[in-house]
């Protein structure tokens, strides 16, 4: 029989998750959707380039680029709030981070769901 206790210090647990989760992913303001995996936003009062982290969508000129871009905007619509779990900066100094729109979604993983996006892991 397991202790009320135990139950009680789970679900305790279980609801400081979405406390967590938001402190460890800063806000960031969407200011234009350049292509299928890079935003532009307003982070910490600046303006940054967002690169979608370990995916790659095809470019503009490829086929599937504007419908990748048109998804990415959708998701994350110019003036709405993101969540960016960041992992590093890559080559060109922009953030490498998994994004979260403003309903919860995992726009990375929606990318990839959808097959406008392919894995992608730079070597370092």
């Amino acid at each position: 029989m397991i202790r009320h206790g135990w139950v009680l210090a789970l679900l305790l647990f279980l609801a400081m998750l979405p406390l967590s989760f938001r402190h460890r992913c800063p806000e960031a303001e969407v200011v234009k959707v350049v292509d299928g995996d890079t935003l532009k936003v307003i982070f910490k009062g600046r303006t940054e380039y967002v690169r979608l982290a370990g995916l790659d969508a095809p470019s503009l000129k490829e086929a599937r680029g504007k419908e990748a871009r048109d998804l990415l905007s959708r998701l994350c619509p110019v003036g709405s709030t993101v969540r960016l779990q960041i992992s590093g900066r890559d080559v060109y100094n922009r953030l490498l981070a998994t994004v979260y729109n403003e309903n919860g979604v995992n726009v990375n993983r929606r990318l990839l769901e959808e097959n406008l996006a392919v894995p992608f892991c730079r070597p370092r």
